[in-house]
């Protein structure tokens, strides 16, 4: 039974609510615990998309490219008669390239996809949440522009909000900023080698000028389709270059099938103890197992800065084992 397949993954309504109004988030529907895949280490000198995080010109041009702009939303739809309209095509593709940049950078081997299937669910989904005004997975009938695909997407998906008319949801997925997202849910999603399709939704509600977004996952070949990763592990901010930018306060570690509730970081910034506190280490909830720890904020580096970590006591495999790795921080503005 352990090895064999299950034959269906069932979702089910997570319960975190954010507390923030305008930048507000909430991860997909969690699923019932799955025999845990084996990691798929990319083989050095292969073809991949993966990024090369020990050069920092590779990152720097990699982060220059990519935050150079972000194509209008352009919503087509309408709240009051319940059009759930599209966005331009440009705007979607740019979701996805900041997406396949966070898991390039990450060392997640292969381009995740928006499936055209759940790109229309999602749609329908951020539509009701933008009628009712909220941001929830709990689904009411009542709503005025509820729809059983929406409905879909609403119980499935990752889901935020944010204020002005172009936000960058994926960033603020992986940020995972807020007291009720300790165990960062979302940016495990989003760098989950085992998530190969996804969907997005978009609206900007006209009158209250706040967007929301759904970011729906095909889970149905959760366990079976697993992208080659750089190391075993998958761990932001990365092991190399990073820029300040884009390293927030809670530092995440996933290792498929790994055991950390008696596991412990230590973080030395050129040489000197930085305070760590751990913050969730039991959740497997969200893609996989996960130890996650927040960090003095980083603040734009006059010069390079290199910040060492070290965890211990992980338990996988019937084995304990540990993990040494170096977080360099960079402004990608400065030579």
């Amino acid at each position: 039974m352990k090895n064999k397949l299950r034959a269906f993954i069932r979702l089910r309504t997570a319960a975190l609510l954010c507390a923030v109004a305008l930048n507000g988030c909430q991860p997909a529907g969690t699923i019932d615990p799955q025999p845990e895949p084996q990691p798929v280490v990319l083989v050095k000198g292969a073809s991949s998309t993966v990024l090369d995080v020990t050069s920092r010109q590779v990152v720097v041009d990699a982060y220059t490219k990519e935050f150079a702009g972000v194509p209008s939303m352009n919503w087509s739809g309408n709240v009051s008669n319940c059009n759930e309209g599209t966005v331009s095509a440009a705007y979607i593709t740019a979701q996805a390239s900041r997406l396949n940049f966070y898991r390039a950078m990450a060392g997640i081997d292969g381009k995740v996809v928006f499936a055209d299937s759940l790109n229309r669910k999602a749609q329908k989904g951020v539509l009701m949440l933008g009628e009712a005004g909220v941001l929830t997975h709990a689904v009411k009938k009542s709503w005025k522009c509820h729809s059983i695909e929406g409905e879909w997407a609403v119980v499935n998906s990752n889901l935020a909000q944010a204020g002005g008319s172009n936000p960058d949801f994926i960033t603020q997925y992986i940020a995972d900023k807020g007291d009720n997202n300790a165990d960062v849910g979302h940016r495990r999603w989003l760098l989950s080698p085992a998530v190969t399709v996804m969907g997005t939704g978009n609206i900007l509600h006209p009158k209250s000028k706040i967007a929301y977004n759904a970011l729906p996952m095909n889970l149905s070949s959760f366990s079976t389709n697993r992208m080659a990763t750089r190391a075993e592990y998958v761990c932001w901010p990365v092991a190399g270059y990073n820029p300040y930018q884009l390293v927030f306060p809670r530092w995440s570690f996933q290792l498929s099938g790994a055991d950390f509730s008696k596991s412990t970081v230590s973080v030395t910034k050129e040489g000197k103890t930085v305070p760590a506190t751990i913050v969730s280490s039991t959740d497997t909830n969200y893609g996989d197992n996960a130890l996650i720890w927040e960090v003095e904020a980083v603040s734009k580096p006059t010069t390079d800065q290199s910040y060492d970590v070290t965890i211990q006591n992980v338990r996988q495999g019937g084995q304990t084992r540990s993990y040494t790795y170096t977080v360099r921080v960079i402004d990608p503005l400065s030579k």
